[in-house]
């Protein structure tokens, strides 16, 4: 979520422990913002804090040459399943909050909701709208259940265990199909996205290597995104953040 503008020349604070810079704003930015300063030649990159900050404000930030910019690049991070290299992100993919991974990462790399790079400020409700997406996508669910079937002991044939009708099990696997699809297609765009940001060439399936990944293992492709921008190793994760980081 970097905003790429000329770098912001820092000006050192004394302080004790740690390195502090004072930075003024080149624009109105809001809380999680990033744009690139630069402290004794040694450019890093500055979050905006809690609050937010008008253009012209002077303020005071650690200076962490690390954070966002130690990421490793012409090849991913590590391997398609090694997805317990960060425990919370495997835990949110496993527990159904994949698609929200998703617009986290999707936030980070600044495209929309579709999959497009953002406009402006478009980025900012990417993960916004992509979790009233699921949430709209399990309600239609609960509300049309599919047809279970389960083995009757007296005729010992599959008969339907519950009560939906026709039309529920259709919506429920309209819905179903259209929200894998949907699910898939972001996959797919984040994954390219991320390759051309860090110049990561495929490996195999050449022309079809991100489609490949996407819909035969989603969840380690998603895992895999995550840690990839992520950087984990400089960056605090959140759950609920729409990029995916603590503020």
């Amino acid at each position: 979520m970097s905003e790429k503008s000329p770098l912001v020349v820092a000006t050192p604070v004394l302080a004790e422990g740690t390195t502090k810079v004072q930075v003024t704003a080149p624009a109105t930015l809001t809380a999680g913002y990033t744009f690139d300063a630069e402290h004794n030649g040694i450019p890093f990159v500055v979050r905006v804090p809690a609050g937010g900050v008008t253009e012209g404000q002077v303020f005071t930030t650690s200076f962490s040459p690390t954070v966002h910019t130690a990421i490793t690049t012409g090849r991913w991070i590590d391997g398609l399943c090694d997805c317990f290299n960060h425990p919370l992100t495997c835990i949110m993919v496993c527990c159904g909050c994949g698609l929200c991974v998703v617009g986290q990462v999707l936030t980070r790399l600044k495209r929309s909701w579709l999959g497009f790079p953002a406009v402006g400020d478009e980025h900012m409700v990417t993960f916004r709208n992509i979790l009233i997406l699921a949430v709209v996508d399990i309600c239609v669910i609960m509300l049309f259940p599919g047809k279970t079937y389960a083995l009757d002991p007296v005729t010992k044939e599959m008969v339907q265990s519950n009560n939906a009708s026709d039309l529920d099990d259709k919506i429920n696997r309209v819905v179903s199909f259209l929200s894998w699809i949907y699910m898939v297609y972001l996959i797919v765009n984040a994954r390219f996205a991320t390759r051309t940001k860090y110049g990561i060439e495929e490996e195999h399936c050449a022309g079809c290597e991100d489609v490949v990944c996407a819909a035969c293992c989603p969840a380690c492709t998603i895992c895999l995104l995550a840690r990839q921008t992520g950087n984990y190793k400089a960056n605090e994760a959140s759950c609920i953040s729409s990029d995916g980081f603590a503020v």
